[in-house]
């Protein structure tokens, strides 16, 4: 789903489970109800399609929830997320039995209390929600659960027949939320490969003497500290590089030349899970970085690529957002680099 209207965006995510068997049919007998009732295909979902639920309480004085239980394990990190729009009710809380929970206000836009665990919501379109909740397994015997709130904290109440709608909820081992993974009843789950991509351009492209490789990106975490690399290369151990990775909040940008760093610039202390542009320049007057407007660093080289002409623009382990990625074949001013990855 397109959320912000961000369309264009090349979104690159690791190997992920959806441990949920039906992850819309919230009326189907694999979920436990209590003090709810579920209508199935009562309005248009996130996804365009008249498949989203409505969650109606009763008027019991007590909890009203609809949940699954999951055998976790203990120690390991997991996420829930679900589509959520207010109704006659306006919260909700969502959490597991063995971890912690968040709740969160479906017309606001806001978290409220968090407990034992990390909350996300986001906007999408016509009043959806898409919200996420990590935490630590605490034990083995683990749920996901939709809770209806009265209010911030407050889930045990006096039922009105109030409701609100829900639709596409997922279940993941991890440490951040990934993108929906739709499951309408297959047993154990259905699991999404790893998203790559590779052998971007050829040897005609790429410009041996001088250019620029610039990037509009963002990590999906802060506390995933593996490299992720966007390469710029000879497909041998030649490359321009702009990287995340090694410790949280770093930007990397690196220049090897016949397997010899020429260029390490780094930019520390970022929220890499916000957007930063970010450009690496290489010339006869040596390099230049420049991340979210800033020269970074430059300095004088010597070499060049024409013995190791570059033919190939490679992701290599890339778990996060890649809203623009651009190559130059001609080496930009400092002005037009500045102006370029200004945010």
């Amino acid at each position: 789903f397109d959320a912000n209207g961000e369309n264009g965006a090349l979104l690159l995510e690791p190997s992920r489970q959806q441990l949920i068997q039906f992850s819309e049919y919230f009326g189907d007998s694999y979920w436990t109800k209590n003090n709810v009732s579920v209508t199935d295909n009562a309005i248009t979902s996130p996804e365009g399609v008249d498949n989203a639920c409505l969650l109606i309480e009763n008027t019991a004085t007590s909890t009203h929830e609809i949940t699954k239980s999951f055998t976790n394990t203990l120690n390991a990190d997991y996420c829930i997320s679900i589509f959520a729009k207010a109704n006659t009710r306006d919260s909700i809380r969502l959490s597991s039995s063995d971890g912690g929970f968040v709740y969160f206000n479906l017309v606001t836009g806001e978290k409220g209390t968090e407990t034992n665990a990390t909350g996300t919501i986001e906007p999408f379109n016509n009043g959806w929600y898409k919200c996420s909740v990590v935490f630590e397994a605490l034990g083995t015997n683990g749920s996901a659960s939709i809770r209806i709130a009265e209010s911030d904290g407050v889930t045990s109440y006096t039922g009105q027949n109030k409701s609100i709608y829900i639709f596409g909820i997922q279940y993941e081992a991890g440490s951040y939320s990934t993108s929906y993974i739709p499951n309408h009843g297959t047993s154990g789950g259905v699991t999404r490969a790893a998203d790559s991509c590779t052998s971007g351009g050829s040897a005609s492209t790429f410009n041996d003497s001088e250019g620029v490789l610039y990037a509009e990106i963002s990590t999906l975490s802060l506390s995933d500290f593996s490299e992720r690399r966007i390469t710029l290369s000879d497909s041998i151990n030649s490359y321009l590089r702009i990287q995340y990775g090694g410790t949280s909040g770093v930007i990397y940008l690196f220049i090897y030349i016949n397997g010899v760093k020429v260029a390490d610039i780094r930019k520390a202390g970022l929220d890499t899970t916000n957007q930063h542009k970010v450009a690496i320049r290489y010339g006869s007057s040596g390099y230049s970085g420049f991340v979210d407007g800033v020269l970074i660093e430059t300095d004088a080289y010597a070499g060049n690529f024409a013995s190791y002409p570059l033919n190939s623009l490679d992701f290599y382990d890339w778990k996060g957002n890649v809203k623009q990625l651009l190559y130059f074949n001609e080496a930009l001013s400092d002005s037009e680099l500045a102006t370029l990855t200004t945010l």
